[in-house]
Parts: structure tokens; C-alpha cells; sequence
């Protein structure tokens, strides 16, 4: 029996890394594994306290995840987020 995991352990600026580091990949190369390595590399690199902090979240929750756990989160992708970057409106692009 696979262990069901609800999205809802993930806020939505952590749903909305996960989607984009979800873009472009194949199912089955976007791993637990290369995700927490791409975050740790992304904490090491950016130097806003605010946005590690929610990266070392991030990467504690999955850490936490077993592998069925991991696969049912991948089942679910994209998450659901009520924005994202392609919702929101910029008034100088769109001649405001």
C-alpha cells in the first residue's frame, strides 16, 4: 500500500518552488534526492536570510519524506497554488 501524503504539509511559496523545479524534468529523474541537492545548492548561493530560511524549510519537510511519500508528492504535480509567478499582473508590462 503506497503511504498517501497531503500537499497541504507544503505552503504555497513551497509549492511554488516545487513546481519550478518540477518544469521541464521528466517524472522519473525528478528524484527526492537531485531536489534536495538543487536546494542545498540554492541555500549555499543565495544570500537573502529570508528565502534560505525557506529553502532549509523546504528541504526539512522533504527530507522527512519516505519514498512512497515522495512518489505520491510527485503524483500530484503541479501543486495546486491560488498564484504563481504567471498570474500575477505587472501594470508596467501590461501598459498600465
Amino acid at each position: 500500500m503506497t503511504a498517501a501524503v497531503e500537499t497541504d504539509i507544503f505552503d504555497n511559496d513551497e509549492r511554488i518552488i516545487i513546481n519550478n523545479a518540477f518544469k521541464g524534468i521528466l517524472p522519473s529523474e525528478f528524484t527526492q534526492k537531485r531536489f534536495l541537492e538543487n536546494l542545498r545548492f540554492g541555500r549555499s548561493i543565495n544570500s537573502d536570510s529570508t528565502i534560505a530560511a525557506l529553502l532549509e524549510g523546504l528541504e526539512l519537510k522533504v527530507s522527512g519524506l519516505t519514498d512512497s511519500e515522495w512518489d505520491c508528492i510527485k503524483s500530484k504535480l503541479p501543486l495546486f497554488t491560488p498564484y504563481d509567478e504567471s498570474s500575477i499582473e505587472d501594470p508596467v508590462i501590461n501598459g498600465e
